[in-house]
């Protein structure tokens, strides 16, 4: 029997983790469809001139570019140009000037050298003779070694000139020239060529083909330098773009881009495209395949970290079952809700139920998963994880982790309303500190916070709500309902207290010492109270039939069979089962109650037919043990050992501490070592057993404590004091 248990058990580990994960991938299936249907929205074959053949909105919110871009460009083309002074060009222009000069010295100084060398003694006086002193090819090398470079003509009349001459027309150019340069502006440079000629031509002691030259080192040198700083005036326009106001160019998620049966302009079709809504440009294979693996990278993180740290989750059913249930009705609803908005989160959902009908490891953990998966939904499909999936993803973390912060302190249901509220003031001042960071508009703000708010409320609206049904649907035994069970003005404590006295006397003895032991361990006191409380209401349906509810000196046992009584005994625990179902208790007190007694002895009928039989008879056991299975968790182990405890300790005569602590140790070892031990099939270790057996002593004791007998006014005992 051993081995197959163990068999079972290996088979069990195994099985177990397997179903997890195809509970898990068939979530990951739904969420994968669900998110790409928001990321690769609907698509239409349009183009520019097009009729829309139904009404089109923004899956988003998107800017409209084209709009933008001309309010940006009117921007860029109102900025004045900013002028500057170009210094480098003035001191090239200068410098220009004054080497024009020096050529033209070095020029004649080179001509008169060559006319000695060809053997003239005089030098030419007019323009004919320099012509023809000097060949051609001799007179264009030096006309073109001057810059600006001028004509034969203008260099045989430099040649000719007279020292004096040159003098005078450079000191009436140069001073002109460079006087002016400073802050020339374009548009006066043609107005001071003349002015500058003019004042040329007036000049004495300058020859007519002079001037000429002067004319042209006017045109050359006397050019704009306060000209457009382009660099400066850029920046400008840049600046003056970025100040535009564009926030009446945004189109928000759901506005109509363009309505049926409109013609598609330019403008729309560009925000068509940018929104991926074309269907001749899409393409999803990288959202396709950026989704699923980022989502098969989530999936997967959580399920190792259950299998490494949260083990009981994987191996209740039930439990991982909830979590995926919760996960898909909050995807779900976010998935129908982002179409109006991406901010209606129902972000609590998830915690709640989880903390509630799990416990706080499962909350946090899932908390953290429906997290990443709201944030995967809000992604842009150009851009995952982006602003928004960041927001989305802080505040469904921390709005999920006050929201169990708050309710595992006492575990009732107004506590979930009160993190509710508490959870929907941080997420809707995460969401105004994320508009004003951005430099949203108020009014942007203000309906963010609203559907924050919404999204909240929606959460705590369905976790009240439902509540009863999760209860129900599984028969859990949350704190909560506990905390209701464990109220004496329940129908069948009032029932058990009416009618049988003394059982209620003894389950309420019972629930004080299973609540206190399963303290002293560190596991589910509420559940083993409760569980101490009705674990013998099925003594209801013969009260008679047992001594706690029994009048003195009358035991109907004595007129009855020992195989009858037995039958009656036993019964109470199946009738109490059946009451418990009949009133929809949870499964776990259920199951407290079907295996207080296990399948043990009742070993005074047992002996006392054996005495009745015939010598030699072989008479069985079956029909005097119980027929429920062993405790199965330390709760129902611990109520059992209470019942079996209390019962005992109430029949001792003495109070003291000795004589309690060897009852309770005598019990508590037979039924770990007995052959009918009840604890063979629960997972209590001997260190606990040792804690739950000092637990049982000290509330015990404080049971059966001594009362002190007073004196009335005539000397005699009047009776017991507390």
């Amino acid at each position: 029997m051993g081995v197959n248990r163990k068999a079972a058990l290996r088979i069990r580990n195994i099985i177990k983790p397997i179903v997890a994960a195809i509970l898990l991938l068939a979530v990951f299936a739904v969420v994968v469809l669900v998110s790409l249907s928001i990321l690769a929205p609907v698509r239409y074959d349009v183009k520019t001139g097009d009729v829309a053949p139904v009404t089109i909105r923004a899956t988003r919110e998107v800017l409209d570019e084209i709009t933008a871009e001309i309010l940006r460009e009117e921007a860029r083309n109102s900025v004045q140009p900013i002028y500057i002074v170009d210094q480098e060009l003035i001191a090239d222009l200068n410098s220009g000037l004054n080497e024009f000069f020096s050529e033209l010295n070095s020029v004649r100084t080179s001509a008169r050298s060559t006319l000695i060398e060809n053997g003239y003694s005089d030098i030419p006086t007019s323009t004919q003779e320099w012509q023809s002193a000097l060949d051609e090819k001799t007179l264009q090398a030096m006309a073109s070694s001057v810059s600006p470079e001028i004509s034969m003509q203008q260099l045989l009349t430099i040649l000719n000139a007279t020292d004096n001459e040159l003098f005078t027309l450079e000191n009436i150019v140069k001073p002109k020239i460079s006087t002016n340069l400073a802050y020339l502006a374009e548009d006066r440079v043609d107005e001071l060529r003349e002015i500058c000629n003019r004042e040329l031509s007036a000049a004495q002691g300058i020859s007519e083909e002079l001037r000429e030259i002067g004319t042209l080192l006017f045109q050359e040198f006397l050019k704009p330098t306060y000209v457009v700083d382009e660099v400066a005036t850029e920046e400008a326009q840049r600046q003056a773009a970025l100040k535009v106001d564009t926030s009446h160019c945004v189109i928000e998620k759901g506005d109509v881009i363009v309505a049926e049966g409109n013609t598609i302009t330019a403008s729309q079709f560009a925000i068509l495209l940018t929104l991926d809504l074309v269907e001749a440009q899409a393409d999803d294979t990288n959202t396709v395949w950026g989704v699923v693996v980022v989502l098969f990278v989530i999936f997967a993180t959580y399920y190792t970290v259950l299998l490494l740290a949260a083990r009981e989750l994987i191996d209740n059913t039930k439990h991982i079952a909830i979590a995926i249930i919760c996960i898909v009705i909050s995807v779900l609803l976010y998935w129908a809700s982002s179409r109006v908005s991406e901010f209606f989160v129902p972000a609590l959902i998830v915690p709640i139920v989880c903390l509630t009908l799990i416990n706080s490891k499962s909350a946090y953990m899932s908390t953290l998963l429906s997290a990443f998966i709201f944030a995967v939904m809000a992604s842009d499909p150009t851009d995952i994880f982006g602003i928004n999936s960041f927001f989305i993803l802080t505040l469904c973390i921390l709005t999920g982790c006050i929201s169990i912060t708050i309710v595992r302190r006492t575990m009732a249901r107004t506590s979930t309303v009160y993190a509710g509220a508490v959870a929907t003031v941080l997420g809707m001042v995460l969401s105004a500190m994320s508009g004003l960071i951005f430099k949203q508009p108020v009014l942007h703000i203000l309906e963010n916070c609203m559907w924050v708010f919404l999204g909240m409320l929606a959460s705590i609206v369905i976790c009240v709500g439902t509540m009863p049904l999760w209860e129900q649907a599984f028969g859990l035994a949350t704190h909560a309902r506990l905390n209701e069970l464990s109220s004496l003005n329940h129908p069948l404590l009032r029932k058990l207290e009416t009618e049988a006295n003394g059982t209620y006397q003894h389950s309420m003895n019972v629930g004080a010492l299973a609540e206190a032991a399963a303290a002293s361990i560190g596991v589910n006191a509420p559940l083993a109270r409760v569980g101490g409380y009705y674990h013998d209401v099925g003594k209801l349906v013969r009260p008679r039939y047992f001594i706690e509810n029994q009048a003195p000196h009358s035991n109907i046992h004595d007129t009855l069979a020992p195989e009858e009584s037995a039958a009656y005994i036993i019964a109470h625990q199946s009738d109490g089962v059946a009451m418990l179902a009949k009133y929809k208790l949870p499964l776990d007190v259920i199951k407290i109650a079907s295996e207080h007694h296990g399948n043990s002895l009742l070993g005074q009928f047992y002996a006392k037919a054996y005495a009745n039989a015939p010598a030699g008879t072989i008479l069985s056991e079956r029909p005097f043990r119980y027929t429920g299975q062993r405790p199965s968790t330390v709760e129902s182990a611990i109520v059992s050992l209470a019942d079996c405890c209390e019962a005992a300790v109430r029949a001792l005569q003495a109070n003291d501490r000795e004589s309690i602590e060897n009852r309770v140790s005598t019990v508590i070892y037979s039924k770990c070592n007995g052959p009918d031990s009840i604890l063979a099939n629960c997972p209590l270790t001997m260190k606990q057993i040792a804690t739950i057996q000092k637990s049982f002593v000290r509330t015990l004791m404080g049971m059966k404590h001594e009362r002190i007998e007073y004196k009335n006014e005539t000397g005699q005992g009047g009776g017991n004091n507390a």
